[in-house]
């Protein structure tokens, strides 16, 4: 069932109202007022929302949140970015039919002999998530994109708070984000 357009609703509602206000006298038009106030309730409120697994989306991009200019992640051992850039109260299980999530980001060095490596952390149970390791140098701070496998099994079933760690030598990053497929 298709979700009804909510404002060609309540705009249809409202000139119902206005057309049957103005051919009633001002004594009963109390009366009348309320019982279409209610009628307009009970539309507005059998409206349920219908998700069918045929309109979920088959991808879905999860991004963190991190400043425009990128994170530094030069350092010699693996640190996290600051808390702002966690995502929050993350459960796969919110997802339904998903069965791939992937971390994607851009890495870019300063020299092509410098290095970036990035990776999840799982912050509620203090471990790295398995998988999610990346590396990448690339010269005069031309950022690639880089992408894990799929680590979907390699995450808890339940809520946890993610956080990305890097370390290297002169690094940064840029827009890191996940993405969650259903087949």
């Amino acid at each position: 069932m298709k979700k009804p357009n909510m404002s060609i609703l309540r705009h249809t509602i409202c000139l119902i109202c206005s057309f049957i206000t103005a051919s009633i006298k001002p004594k009963t038009f109390m009366k009348k007022s309320i019982l279409i106030i209610l009628l307009g309730i009970i539309a507005l409120s059998s409206c349920k929302k219908y998700v069918k697994e045929k309109d979920l989306d088959k991808e879905i991009k999860m991004e963190f949140p991190i400043l425009g200019i990128g994170s530094n992640v030069a350092f010699p051992d693996f640190t996290y970015l600051p808390a702002y850039t966690y995502l929050i109260d993350f459960d796969k299980r919110d997802y339904p039919k998903v069965d791939s999530i992937t971390f994607n980001i851009y890495v870019g060095t300063q020299k092509p002999t410098d290095s970036a490596v990035v990776r999840l952390f799982n912050v509620t149970d203090s471990v790295a998530i398995e998988n999610t390791t990346l590396s990448a140098s690339s010269p005069d701070w031309n950022p690639s994109l880089v992408h894990t496998n799929n680590f979907y099994k390699s995450l808890p079933d339940k809520r946890i708070i993610i956080a990305i760690q890097g370390k290297g030598v002169g690094g940064a990053i840029y827009g890191p984000y996940l993405k969650l497929r259903r087949n």
